[in-house]
Order: structure tokens, then sequence, then C-alpha cells
């Protein structure tokens, strides 16, 4: 029954590339690409070549119309590990210039920004273990910083969880068995 199903669901994805047509929604932008360059003429374009709300034809051989959700995104990094301390962060961040961002990521969003992010707290923890607001507030800069280029902008960096771990310091215990009772 699986099999059946998803031979309909890949029936159905090569027909509807086929098909010129596509809807951008309001929270959407589209990027529309001839022979893989952006195609910056056409209707409802933008000067760099980002398609907005409505209803879009291209030429499904030779070009494909690529839509991405443009809203603020919010989510939790993995945590990670530095020093004695856990922590994961808490990142809200949107593509700002779809047109930069299809160029040069193309990537899931989430993945990108969050790698970015978690390089940039490691190497700030190293330098500044204590964690609170303006560490987060470097993380930020510092991520935003590298991402320049990206079409992708950060609004805000903050810690979502942090614990500290103590270091575990072996004691040397007096020779013999120290349980065993003195007789």
């Amino acid at each position: 029954m699986n099999s059946l199903a998803d031979f309909f669901q890949k029936l159905l994805d090569h027909v509807s590339a086929l098909i010129p047509v596509k809807i951008i929604f309001a929270w959407q932008r589209g990027v529309r690409t001839r022979f893989g360059v952006i195609d910056k003429d056409g209707d409802r374009t933008s000067s760099n070549g980002v398609r907005g709300t409505g209803v879009h034809f291209y030429w499904p051989i030779i070009g494909t119309l690529t839509c991405w959700e443009c809203n603020l995104e919010v989510f939790e990094t993995a945590p990670q590990r530095v020093g004695d301390q856990t922590f994961s962060l808490l990142v809200q961040c949107k593509i700002d210039d779809l047109s930069l961002y299809f160029k040069n990521v193309q990537d899931e969003l989430k993945e990108a920004v969050g790698d970015t992010v978690r390089a940039a707290a490691s190497e700030i923890a190293l330098i500044s273990p204590e964690l609170d607001t303006n560490w987060a507030e470097v993380v930020r800069k510092l991520a935003h910083t590298r991402m320049r280029g990206w079409g992708v902008d950060i609004k805000r960096v903050s810690i979502a969880t942090a614990t500290r771990t103590p270091a575990l310091h072996l004691i040397s215990a007096p020779r013999g068995n120290p349980l065993a009772e003195d007789s």
C-alpha cells in the first residue's frame, strides 16, 4: 500500500514540474531562473529578480520558479558543550534579500544559520566563559558579520538553556583500603 502511494506521489511531482504556473503566497517570495541564472526580466519582479505574491509563469524545461518562506524563523540550536558549560541558543532570523540567499546559500535556513551561530558561540565561550545577555549579543554580532552577503538577517540570539558541569577532581586516597576497620 505504501509503495503505491509513493508511486503516485512521485508521478504527481513529475507531472506538476511540467505545469508552468506557480502561486506565490503572501508569506513567500520566489526566484525564477532560466538556465540556472536568476531571470530579472518579466512581470511583477523587482530589480534583483525576486517575485512577489501572485500567479507566476515560467518555462518548465529551461527554467524553474523556487519559493521560500520569508517569515521570521525562531528555532533553538542543538545543545553544545564548551569547557564546563552546556548551552543551547534561541535564534530569530529572517531572509532579508532573497536573491543573495539564492546565489550564496540555497540551503535550509535553520541549518545554515544554526551552524554559523553555534560556531560563533563556541568561539566566544572560549574567550568569555560567563554566559549573560551581553554574551548572547556578541554571538549575534559575530554570526551576523560572518553571514554578511548571505541575505539573512539575525534579529536576536538569546540563551535558551545553560548548565555548568563542575569539573571532576580526583583526590588521592591514602594507601591501603580506606574502608577497612582499624583493629
